[in-house]
């Protein structure tokens, strides 16, 4: 089990702002998270009807929706993960992850979070597989965390070079 302080630490290594609706299911990360886990990726947003912290960590990916009376969690491995499908509209963007025959669609506004995120799950389930899939060109990535930190909120993305994921 990790503390609260960790995860605290771990969400603003990577310049995420908890507001006061989310402080709840970010508490639960907590009981959530083992000890040799690291918070990589976290994004806000609407998941069945009600809102929710995505977290992608270095082992697994999580769905936690954390109302006063229930939780909502789901636990997704990499290698479970059998599609994803992130589409980009001009206020939100939505990212569906089919593992098995479930089909989870997220919602969010942080349309660059959610690419970003996109694109590291699409990276751990080709090396969770042992694929040599490509991942073309016209993916994207961010730049380095601090050079888009120094850009006062706003995130560069570049295209990546073409390359095998082994």
């Amino acid at each position: 089990m990790v503390t609260h302080t960790t995860v605290n630490k771990q969400l603003r290594d990577i310049n995420t702002k908890v507001g006061l609706s989310r402080r709840a299911a970010v508490r639960e990360l907590s009981n959530v998270l083992y000890a040799d886990e690291t918070i990589l990726h976290c994004v806000f947003g609407a998941y069945q009807g009600g809102r929710a912290v995505i977290v992608a960590t270095n082992k697994r990916l999580i769905i936690l929706d954390k109302k006063l009376l229930f939780l909502n969690l789901e636990d997704i491995r990499y290698h479970a993960v059998t599609d994803i499908q992130f589409s980009n509209g001009i206020l939100r963007s939505s990212l569906t992850i089919t593992s098995g025959i479930v089909k989870t669609e997220i919602r969010s506004v942080s349309i660059a979070k959610l690419r970003a995120l996109c694109g590291y799950v699409q990276e751990q389930v080709f090396a969770a597989r042992g694929d040599s899939a490509r991942i073309d060109s016209a993916e994207y990535r961010l730049v380095t965390r601090a050079k888009a930190s120094r850009l006062s909120g706003r995130v560069l993305l570049r295209k990546a070079a073409t390359h095998t994921v082994v």
